[in-house]
């Protein structure tokens, strides 16, 4: 959660485009639109803490992103 950067307990598509930017990476935005459609199961539009392995999932299969915890 070190980006949520407004401590709601949620990953919005501006705060993942911040993630992706800062560890080097980019992406459309349809693709960050379409990760956060995936993830967000309860339909949201955010990615709170229950969804976060899914968007790990979807970063991973969709964009061949590899996440790991540091």
């Amino acid at each position: 959660m070190r980006f949520d950067t407004d401590k709601d307990g949620w990953i919005s598509k501006s705060e993942l485009r911040q993630i992706v930017r800062a560890t080097g990476g980019w992406f459309s935005s349809w693709k960050g639109k379409a990760g956060i459609k995936s993830a967000d199961k309860n339909g949201n539009g955010f990615v709170d803490g229950c969804e976060i392995e899914n968007l790990v999932h979807f970063a991973q299969k969709e964009l061949g992103v590899r996440i790991t915890a540091y």
